[in-house]
């Protein structure tokens, strides 16, 4: 179960919200979540109507997240649940969930990629094939490729560290390659519930996974919903709820997804 990921200098990014919105197009809730949007991003605009159109667009995007959340705990669709077995590419299925992501929320279709591809084929870009790699290498190599539709356009890193970024991130764009530290057997036979091991390392980035979204269990506990590689017999159904707001497990410390 063990993974060898090579953390890129740059810091990384992004996933899907837990969260519903309400669904009044004027609600206070929405302006507020698009202030905060603006803000954080350092958006402004020339006029009230080109602001009214961003508005539009983020109302929409929001929308498309909790339709994608609704119909994913329905068990509609949902990102393939696969293992790595012995080869230390977690990197390459990090980065095919969150292109994946990308592509759906794009033209509203799941497509497979092929992570043996990235493994074959992503080394003159910085992965090692089944002995290691970084998303980043994984996304470069789509580019050059013409890949996803031949639509890939790079990609974007986060504020090392930082959850809030991380959060609106997932909420706006999608699915995020995050690395966490994955070496404590805590983590390896984590079997359900909000993970949270004061032992688990936020500098000692070992192996790399998908943030798929955010929420809040029965008890109050924040926490961050990770897509894992181990199969679907692993954790809960192949995914993890890592604690929230502490950076647990450096989560938020190398966070990166691609623009599709």
């Amino acid at each position: 179960m063990h993974c060898l990921f090579l953390m890129s200098l740059v810091p990384l990014a992004s996933a899907v919200s837990l969260f519903t919105l309400d669904n009044d197009l004027g609600s206070q809730e929405m302006f507020s979540e698009w202030n905060d949007f603006k803000q954080a991003h350092d958006k402004k605009y020339q006029t009230e109507e080109e602001e009214d159109l961003r508005f539009y667009i983020f109302q929409a995007n929001r929308r498309l997240v909790d339709s994608h959340n609704e119909a994913f705990q329905r068990g509609e669709h949902g990102f393939s649940l696969e293992d790595q077995g012995r080869c230390g590419s977690c990197w390459a299925f990090s980065a095919n969930g969150a292109l994946e992501g990308q592509h759906f929320r794009k033209t509203g279709r799941l497509v497979n990629l092929s992570e043996q591809n990235l493994i074959d084929c992503a080394g003159p870009y910085g992965a090692y094939g089944c002995q290691g790699g970084r998303m980043r290498a994984a996304f470069a190599y789509v580019h050059a490729q013409g890949g996803v539709g031949a639509t890939d356009v790079g990609s974007v890193a986060l504020p090392s560290g930082d959850e809030q970024a991380l959060k609106e991130a997932v909420a706006v764009y999608g699915p995020v390659s995050v690395a966490i530290d994955a070496s404590r057997p805590t983590f390896q036979f984590y079997g359900g519930g909000v993970y949270d091991d004061p032992a688990c390392s936020a500098a000692r980035l070992n192996h790399a996974v998908l943030a798929v979204g955010y929420g809040t269990d029965e008890h109050g506990r924040d926490f961050w919903l990770v897509k894992n590689s181990w199969s679907d017999r692993w954790g809960e159904h192949g995914y993890v709820r890592i604690a929230r707001n502490h950076n647990a497990c450096g989560v938020a410390n190398n966070a990166i997804f691609p623009l599709v």
